[in-house]
């Protein structure tokens, strides 16, 4: 609430913007502002997310409840946080490390999990269904390729290969009942949130939940074994491309990688929120990757103004700007203080400062 005089404005935030309400005259629409207050006294739980909350009261552990069918539902315990994300602009993505809750029960296998907690466009994919998208691609590929045909990474043909580069989800789901669109319906803004009339039918979101097997950042990497993951990352992604699918965030924390049962090292292409299908641009391309490693291209036109058709070029320079900050900015897998390319971070710099790098060392 924001007094004004002797009126009061009421504001809702979530991560679809704000709605202000008309001003309550605290004179005149008394009996309105003591309405006003009965209610948000019974209704406790605004902020509170139903299906996620403190394991024990005043533990730092998270508990998160999934549904599985037919079943009771999946409980997991979420420790330490490996990414946070306080505010409302964006995804607002936060990733803990999890465990099943009990093990004795759980569908998810023994291996070390992680949680991703999202508020994504709705408009957009789940990760879960571009990956799913990739295998059934790859399989199709496979099938109706010519014999004689080289590919140049043979063993990227074989679907199953494939998925050694992907991230590995055991489960997901969406929380209806957190759509960002319920209060708006309610309140009669945008309904329907279909018409073109509309103008957030593009930021629609919802919470979503993704749980995956547990990755490292190729960060942790050094010599040899660093540049045969990154390869097998690159390898990934042009396989990707040649499938029709678009990963559009190339970035030192999206290149990842798992040890097998050998503990030889396997690279991972991840995060596959911003990717897109059969070359089709976004629905918003005011974001388009992580800034020190965007293309110099794209970030110009966005100075200017200007549009831009993502091709495969773009996603190459993004590799070449990605292995130049890890190599320049790590060692022994800690970060460098001061970074060397800080000014890589600074939307006003980036892109001169990379091409300066380039032209004169």
């Amino acid at each position: 609430m924001f007094p004004s005089g002797h009126c009061i404005y009421v504001s809702w935030y979530d991560h679809e913007g704000t709605i202000q309400s008309n001003s309550i005259d605290l004179v005149e629409d008394l009996s309105y502002f003591l309405v006003l207050l009965v209610a948000l006294q019974h209704t406790p739980s605004f902020g509170v997310i139903e299906g996620i909350a403190s394991k024990n009261e005043g533990s730092p552990k998270l508990l998160l409840q999934l549904e599985r069918k037919e079943q009771p539902p999946e409980q997991l315990i979420l420790s330490e946080p490996i990414r946070d994300y306080y505010g409302l602009q964006g995804c607002a993505t936060f990733v803990y490390k999890a465990a099943p809750q009990d093990p004795s029960t759980t569908s998810l296998g023994n291996k070390d999990l992680v949680t991703k907690i999202t508020w994504p466009d709705m408009s957009r994919q789940p990760e879960a269904s571009i990956i799913s998208q990739v295998v059934e691609r790859a399989e199709h590929r496979k099938k109706t390729s010519n014999p004689g045909m080289q590919h140049p990474y043979p063993n990227m043909e074989d679907p199953n290969a494939v998925l050694k580069y992907l991230p590995s989800i055991r489960r997901w789901q969406d929380f209806p009942k957190y759509n960002m669109q319920n209060v708006r319906r309610e309140l009669g803004i945008c309904p329907g949130s279909e018409s073109e009339s509309c103008k957030c039918r593009n930021q629609r979101r919802i919470l979503h939940v993704t749980v995956f097997n547990y990755l490292e950042p190729i960060t942790a990497l050094e010599g040899l074994e660093f540049l045969r993951v990154f390869l097998e990352c690159f390898k990934c992604h042009f396989y990707l491309w040649q499938l029709g699918i678009q990963h559009r965030d190339i970035s030192d924390s999206n290149l990842m990688f798992y040890r097998d049962d050998s503990s030889v090292a396997h690279g991972v292409l991840n995060d596959f929120d911003l990717a897109t299908i059969d070359r089709s641009p976004g629905p918003c391309l005011k974001r388009t990757g992580t800034l020190p490693f965007i293309a110099t291209d794209i970030l110009r036109s966005w100075t200017e103004k200007g549009s831009y058709t993502h091709i495969y070029l773009h996603a190459l320079e993004s590799f070449v700007w990605v292995l130049i900050w890890i190599t320049a900015s790590y060692h022994e897998g800690k970060c460098i203080e001061p970074l060397p390319y800080a000014l890589w971070l600074h939307p006003l710099h980036s892109s001169d400062k990379r091409l300066s790098l380039v032209l004169h060392g």
